[in-house]
C-alpha cells in the first residue's frame, strides 16, 4: 500500500491551496463563529467560521479564518454583528489567488452567498410542477437527489 497523499496536510484551519481547490466552489452552512488566538509572533484574535460540513481533504471539519472582507459579507448577510445570528447561512466557498500584505502572491478563501437547502428545493418542486416533468416530486428528498 501506498502513502496517503493527505498525511501532513493536518493543521487547525482550512487551506485555500489545500482543502479548497482552485477550480471548486463548495457550499457550506455556517454552524458557529468562534473568536480564536491564531499561533505565531502576533498572537492575533481572529474570528473562525465552522461548519455543518466537514470540508478538509482529510475529512477533518476545520474552521475557516474570516479576513474582514469574508466577515464583513457574513455581517451583510446576518443582519447583525451577532455571531448567532450567522448560524445556518448558507455560503459558497472559493480559492483566489491574492497577495500577502508584504505583496507576495498567495491564495485565499472568498466567501458568496449560497442558496438555502429549502430555496433549492422549492425552486426544483416549482420546475417540476411547470414543466411537466414526468416522475415523483417526493424522489427529491435533498439537493444532492436533483440530477442536474
Amino acid at each position: 500500500m501506498g502513502i496517503d497523499m493527505t498525511a501532513g496536510l493536518g493543521g487547525k484551519y482550512l487551506k485555500s491551496a489545500v482543502d479548497i481547490g482552485e477550480d471548486d466552489m463548495v457550499s457550506a452552512t455556517i454552524r458557529e463563529i468562534t473568536q480564536e488566538e491564531m499561533a505565531g509572533a502576533k498572537k492575533e484574535i481572529c474570528f473562525v467560521a465552522y461548519f455543518d460540513e466537514n470540508l478538509a481533504v482529510d475529512g477533518s471539519n476545520k474552521g475557516m479564518v474570516l479576513n474582514k472582507g469574508n466577515l464583513a459579507k457574513i455581517i451583510k448577510w446576518a443582519g447583525s454583528t451577532d455571531t448567532d445570528k450567522a448560524v445556518g447561512i448558507c455560503v459558497m466557498i472559493h480559492s483566489v489567488e491574492t497577495q500577502t500584505p508584504s505583496g507576495e502572491p498567495t491564495t485565499g478563501l472568498r466567501l458568496q452567498k449560497g442558496a438555502a437547502q429549502s430555496d433549492v428545493m422549492k425552486s426544483v418542486q416549482e420546475i417540476v410542477s411547470t414543466t411537466g416533468f414526468e416522475g415523483s416530486e417526493e424522489q427529491f428528498n435533498t439537493a444532492a437527489d436533483i440530477p442536474f
